[in-house]
């Protein structure tokens, strides 16, 4: 890790590491007839360090052994960019079916159409939640597949989610405008690309502010 076999022969450890963290828990042991292990952040790697008194063979004799767990460090920051990725994935629709139904809630003169709506919203959402776990499923198989691809009419896409995320905008008085983009049509993972749209919109409305206007324009 910090030389070479040849060039370490014959120095101390703190010689050969030049590190004051890793030195630290080696000289903390000298002292003592315990094993001592902890974690050190090197800056470009995280070392996990473990020293062992081996006085028993020979006194004053220490095993040290290093690990490299930059890797798994690494795979740990994307299993919580995962998880914070997947919460906000599972907020977007029980969001929107919270504020279409708070905002029936709150007209007590709604129509069986508007009813009739907000239940093919809930459903809609529903069925997009159902996606959802079925794609963690995915994620989480050794043997998946990768999601299958198809021509999608951009069009359709932005007018879905103009549609679902409408209540979410009026709630914050902000206006929600899809570009059309007749004929436009590409080759993606219809849901995939929705639920990438959706989220963008979602924040666009979140943070644009009051009285804000939100276009999509395909491009």
């Amino acid at each position: 890790l910090f030389t070479t076999q040849q060039e370490a022969l014959g120095r101390s450890f703190t010689q050969v590491v030049r590190h004051f963290e890793l030195a630290k828990v080696w000289e903390a042991t000298l002292d003592a007839s315990s094993s001592r292990s902890e974690l050190v952040d090197l800056g470009d790697r995280f070392l996990q360090i473990t020293v062992s008194a081996l006085d028993d063979v020979e006194p004053g004799t220490r095993l040290v052994v290093l690990q490299d767990l930059t890797h798994v460090r690494r795979l740990e920051g994307m299993r919580r960019e995962f998880v914070s990725n997947i919460s906000h994935e599972l907020r977007t629709p029980l969001a929107a079916i919270r504020t279409n139904i708070e905002v029936t809630e709150m007209d007590p003169d709604a129509t069986p159409e508007e009813y009739r709506t907000l239940l093919e919203t809930v459903k809609s959402q529903t069925e997009r939640l159902t996606r959802l776990s079925e794609d963690l499923l995915f994620l989480s198989s050794e043997d998946g597949e990768e999601p299958e691809h198809e021509p999608v009419a951009v069009d359709a896409i932005t007018r879905e989610v103009v549609y679902q995320l409408a209540s979410l905008a009026a709630s914050r008085t902000v206006t929600l405008e899809a570009i059309p983009a007749p004929g436009l049509e590409i080759d993606v993972n219809a849901d995939l690309l929705y639920r990438s749209l959706s989220n963008l919109v979602d924040n666009a409305i979140k943070y644009a502010g009051e009285g804000s206007h939100v276009v999509i324009r395909p491009i």
